[in-house]
């Protein structure tokens, strides 16, 4: 749940605040016990890893959207800024849980970095969307460094599936083409998320060359 709090020019009313909302309230849905099939309708292009992530200070949804900017998205990067306490942990676990309540891991394939090895993302250990869960990473730099090889394995894997399937320029073509050729292996997006990603850039800034 995020803070209800918003300051701007636009609030109502000096020290008005928007009540506090819940994840099963912004996508509309029940519950989010059993995350199944039953959670993952169909989405049109434009609602494609576009999910909501809080309220404005209206109370309307805060929509943010993944997609490249070349298909009317805000991403594929982003960063989250804010100061310590302000909810920066808690804002990507929300993306995270609203992004696997509303696509299927054959869409969607997330690694989920706990750069302290904090409890950020240990309650989506189980999700059928992680492809891998990594903690610990600053107090072993051995493991940071396995990390980016599997990343960068990834990568490689990738760019051979689309150099095979025709030498397609981007994810988004061979998705098209599968639809034509159901025979063509699954390639989900995949999503890096990492909490204390500043710190990790301090300590090992060759992590995202």
């Amino acid at each position: 749940m995020l803070a209800p709090l918003r300051l701007s020019a636009t609030a109502p009313e000096e020290g008005e605040t928007v009540p506090p909302v819940g994840i099963t309230e912004l996508l509309g849905i029940e519950s989010v016990a059993g995350v199944g099939p039953e959670l993952w309708r169909p989405r049109s292009t434009r609602d494609f890893l576009r999910v909501p992530v809080g309220l404005d200070d209206l109370g309307a949804p805060v929509l943010l959207d993944l997609k490249e900017s070349a298909e009317l998205g805000m991403g594929p990067h982003g960063i989250c800024i804010g100061a310590t306490g302000s909810g920066k942990s808690e804002m990507l676990r929300t993306l995270v849980l609203a992004l696997a309540l509303s696509h299927p891991p054959e869409d969607l394939s997330m690694v989920l970095v706990d750069y302290k090895g904090g409890a950020a993302f240990a309650p989506f250990a189980g999700l059928p969307h992680v492809a891998g869960l990594i903690d610990n990473l600053a107090d072993d730099p051995q493991l940071v460094e396995r990390a980016r090889t599997s990343i960068n394995g990834e990568v490689v894997r990738r760019q051979e599936l689309l150099r095979d399937a025709g030498s397609l320029p981007s994810i988004s073509h061979y998705r098209q083409l599968r639809r034509e050729r159901p025979d063509l292996a699954p390639m989900p997006h995949l999503f890096v998320v990492i909490d204390e990603f500043g710190e990790l850039l301090t300590a090992e800034p060759e992590f995202v060359d």
